[in-house]
């Protein structure tokens, strides 16, 4: 979170109101210098101490806000949220719900297929691969072998529209690139090079906030 006093709360908010609770969240104030974004992290942390955690640092840009959130996961699975957009309601049940289905073991990487929010107008609209999304994961085989589906490549390298297998990440000693622009691209292929195997779950995400005033 950096300077995102209209909309961080919106962000938590929609932590709180998943329908499974099953997850902890790491709040990182990357050094917020507006009047109310610490402070609103801050009360959102001390209301729900049992599953949410605040850390503030000194500025290091998204990269490296990541990274010190990574390095605080416990869980066997990892997502990143930026501040200024939020989860769909269901989010983690549905996460949940998938990968009880298959051998989870074998699953690095998970996608979902995000929504974008124009601040402009108010509408929501489809996420840029939506179609590219649903060749790479067809209603009927969901779970991808990276030796197998090579289109997996060209869907839109969003960090945040992914949830890791913790264990995978520290097996290929990740970490995002600080101080570099585009910090998504790089994990995008490298991970996808590492990976077994990934799930597509289409019908939850994150809601991209667009045009922001």
């Amino acid at each position: 979170a950096y300077n995102v006093e209209k909309y961080v709360g919106q962000c938590l908010e929609s932590l709180v109101k998943q329908t499974c609770r099953d997850f902890c969240a790491v709040i990182v104030d990357d050094g917020s210098k507006d009047a109310n974004t610490s402070r609103i992290c801050q009360e959102y942390a001390k209301k729900y101490p049992e599953w949410m955690e605040y850390i503030r640092q000194e500025n290091k840009g998204l990269s490296g806000a990541r990274n010190t959130g990574l390095r605080r996961v416990q869980t066997p699975y990892v997502a990143f949220l930026d501040s200024d957009d939020w989860l769909c309601i269901r989010f983690v049940e549905r996460v949940k719900e998938e990968l009880t289905k298959y051998n989870d073991d074998c699953i690095d990487l998970v996608f979902t297929l995000p929504r974008v929010y124009d601040c402009a107008n108010g509408q929501m609209q489809d996420w840029m691969d939506k179609e590219t999304f649903e060749e790479v994961f067809p209603e009927n085989a969901r779970v991808v072998d990276m030796g197998d589906r090579t289109e997996i490549f060209y869907l839109e390298p969003n960090a945040c529209r992914r949830v890791y297998r913790t264990d995978f990440l520290r097996r290929c000693h990740f970490e995002f690139q600080e101080g570099t622009r585009w910090e998504d691209v790089y994990p995008h292929f490298y991970l996808l090079t590492q990976a077994r195997k990934c799930l597509g779950i289409e019908d939850v995400g994150f809601n991209y906030r667009t045009n922001v005033p």
